[in-house]
C-alpha cells in the first residue's frame, strides 16, 4: 500500500517535471524569492509558510522526499555531491511549494545562533516547529509546533519523532558562528570546506535533534528543510569569496571512488552538478537575506515575533550593537593576537576584508548582552575567566594599552559581520595598532585587570579604582559535542578525518577562550 502511494507520488513528480533533464541552462532567473532566517519572519509570514508546508504534507510530499533521501542516502553523504545534491533537493521542495503559493520560499534556520544552548532556541518551541518528543510507547512524539499531530507514512505509520541528545531535555552544544567563520576563511578548496561543514554544523543539528532527524528519512521533519536551507546559505557565502571565484569550485570523490567533476550527474534528478552551482540562475531562483536581517518595512518589524524573545536571544538594533561593540573583547578583530588571527581568521589580515569572509549572525544572546552592559558600566572590574572548558582564560589577550592607556574598540556598523569587516579594514591587525587610534579609542576604556599579561603590575594596580569590588563572569565558549558512533557509522564517515576536524575545533575554542574573546552568542 505504501509503495503504491509512493509510485503515485513519483508519477505526479514526472508530470510537474521533477525528473526533467532538459532545461539545465544557466540563464539568470527573471525573478527570485528571498529565503529569510526563520525567526526574522513576521507571524503572518510564518503562518503563510506553515499553510503551504502543511498542504504539502497532506498531499503526501513529505513521504516522497523522505523516501528519496533514504533510498539515496549512501550516494549523497560523505561524497562530493553532498552540497550540490541537497541544494537541488531543497530547490525541488521549494518548487513543489510554489505550486501551492507562487511566493513560497524555504526559510533557513541559522542554528549557530543557538549553538551554546540549542534546546533553548525559539525555533524549537510551539511558536515555530516545536520541541523535544514525549515518549508514547516506543516513540518520542512531538507535542507542539505546527507539525504536532502529523502521522508520517514512511517508513511506517507513526508520529513525527524527536529525541534530543542531551540530558534532561537539553541538546549538547553545536559549532559556533565563530567556527563557521573560521571554516569559511581557512578552507582552501571545495573538498576541505564541504567536509568541515558536513561533519560540523550539518551533523550537529541532525545528531542533536535526534528522532527522525537522525535517520535517513530525516526530511519527515520540516527542520530538515530549514537546516539544509542554512547549509546551502553557508555554501553560497563561501562560493562568493574572492569576487566569486569559488562559484564553480568543486572536487573530492564520488561513491565509486572516481574523481568528482562538474559534469557528473546528480542522483534522482539526472542533472549535472554544474547546473546547480550558481544561485540566482537556472532553477536556483532564490537569494538569502543576512542572518537576522530585519525587514525594511516598519510595520513588519513591529509585528516581528522575535526582536526580543523569551528563549535568550535579541535581534541586533542600533542600541544593542552600540553596547556590544563598546567591548573590545567581544570582537575577533580587537581581542585576538596576530598569531591567532593568522591561524583561524586569515582574511582579517588581508588588505580588504569582504562581508563574505564573515558569518556572524545579527542576533546576540541576552547573557552576552548583559555581560557587555556590565563591562561597560564597570570597565575596571576584575574578570572571572574560568569557563566551562576549565581554562584560565585571558592569558594571551590582545586587550593592550594603546595611546596612553586607551584601547581600540570595534567600529560600529549595522551588523556584527559588518562591524568586524569595517574594523579589520581600519585597524592594522598585523602590527596590533589601530590605523586611527585617536578616533577608535574611548577615553574611559581601560584594560581589564587580569585580562592580559602584557602590562606590568603597577599598571594593573592603577586600574583598580572605585570598581575594584566588582567581579564579572566572562562566559566561555563550550566545545561542540562529539558525534555519536552510531551517527558516524550510519554516514560511513571516516573516523580519522572526523577526529582531525574535531581536534581543530577544540584548538579553536581553546584559543578563543584563552585569548579572552567573549562570543556575542553565549
Amino acid at each position: 500500500m505504501m509503495f503504491n502511494k509512493l509510485l503515485a507520488c513519483l508519477s505526479l513528480s514526472v508530470i510537474i517535471g521533477l525528473f526533467r533533464v532538459q532545461g539545465q541552462s544557466q540563464t539568470r532567473c527573471s525573478s527570485t524569492v528571498l529565503r529569510r532566517e526563520v525567526r526574522s519572519l513576521s507571524r503572518s509570514d510564518w503562518q503563510r509558510v506553515t499553510r503551504t508546508v502543511t498542504t504539502m504534507y497532506n498531499n503526501g510530499w513529505f513521504h516522497w522526499f523522505s523516501f528519496i533521501h533514504n533510498q539515496q542516502f549512501a550516494n549523497i553523504h560523505n561524497v562530493a555531491n553532498f552540497l550540490p545534491f541537497h541544494r537541488r533537493f531543497v530547490v525541488e521542495f521549494e518548487l513543489v511549494g510554489k505550486t501551492i503559493d507562487p511566493n513560497f520560499a524555504v526559510p533557513f534556520w541559522d542554528a549557530t545562533i543557538d549553538f551554546a544552548n540549542p534546546a533553548g532556541s525559539p525555533v524549537l518551541t510551539g511558536n515555530f516547529i516545536g520541541g523535544n518528543g514525549v515518549l508514547r510507547g516506543s516513540t518520542r512524539c512531538i507535542t507542539n509546533g505546527f507539525e504536532n499531530g502529523w502521522i508520517m507514512r514512511y517508513p511506517n505509520n507513526r508520529c513525527l519523532s524527536r529525541n534530543f541528545n542531551g540530558n534532561n531535555g537539553r541538546i549538547n552544544p553545536w559549532h559556533s558562528p565563530e567556527s563557521v567563520t573560521s571554516v569559511i576563511q581557512t578552507s582552501q578548496n571545495f573538498q576541505a570546506f564541504a567536509s568541515a561543514i558536513e561533519l560540523g554544523i550539518h551533523a550537529d543539528v541532525h545528531n542533536g535533534i535526534g528522532g527522525d532527524m537522525s535517520t535517513g528519512f530525516s526530511p519527515n521533519d520540516f527542520a530538515f528543510m530549514l537546516h539544509h536551507s542554512n547549509i546551502d546559505r553557508i555554501w553560497t557565502q563561501w562560493q562568493n569569496l574572492n569576487q566569486g571565484r569559488n562559484t564553480n569550485a568543486y572536487g573530492g570523490t564520488n561513491r565509486n571512488g572516481s574523481g568528482a567533476r562538474l559534469s557528473d550527474n546528480l542522483p534522482v534528478f539526472g542533472e549535472t552538478v554544474q547546473s546547480v552551482m550558481r544561485v540566482g540562475y537556472g532553477r536556483n531562483c532564490y537569494s538569502y537575506a543576512n542572518s537576522g536581517a530585519r525587514s525594511s518595512n516598519r510595520k513588519r518589524q513591529e509585528s516581528n515575533q522575535s526582536n526580543v524573545n523569551l528563549q535568550g536571544s535579541v535581534l541586533v538594533n542600533s542600541t544593542v550593537i552600540d553596547i556590544m561593540l563598546s567591548i573590545p573583547d567581544m570582537s575577533l578583530a580587537t581581542s585576538l593576537s596576530q598569531s591567532a588571527i593568522r591561524r583561524f581568521y586569515p582574511k582579517l589580515l588581508e588588505p580588504e576584508t569582504s562581508i563574505y569572509d564573515v558569518a556572524l549572525p545579527n542576533y546576540v544572546s541576552i547573557n552576552s548582552l548583559n555581560y557587555a552592559r556590565k563591562r561597560r558600566r564597570y570597565p575596571n572590574a576584575r574578570l572571572n575567566r574560568g569557563g566551562r572548558n576549565g581554562r584560565n582564560r585571558g592569558r594571551n589577550s590582545r586587550w593592550r594599552i594603546y595611546n596612553n592607556g586607551r584601547t581600540p574598540k570595534p567600529l560600529i556598523a549595522t551588523t556584527l559581520s559588518g562591524s568586524l569587516v569595517l574594523t579589520s579594514n581600519k585597524i592594522d591587525l598585523k602590527n596590533n595598532v589601530p590605523v586611527n587610534a585617536t578616533a577608535l579609542a574611548s577615553p574611559d576604556s581601560q584594560p581589564a585587570v587580569g585580562a592580559s599579561d602584557d602590562y606590568n603590575q603597577s599598571s594593573k594596580n592603577a586600574l583598580v579604582g572605585a570598581n575594584s569590588g566588582q567581579i564579572i563572569d566572562a562566559p566561555a565558549i563550550p566545545y561542540p559535542a562529539k558525534l555519536s558512533k552510531m551517527f558516524l557509522d550510519m554516514h560511513k564517515y571516516d573516523y580519522e578525518l572526523y577526529n582531525k576536524l574535531y581536534a581543530a575545533q577544540v584548538l579553536l575554542v581553546d584559543t578563543l577562550n584563552n585569548e579572552g574573546y567573549v562570543s556575542p552568542y553565549l
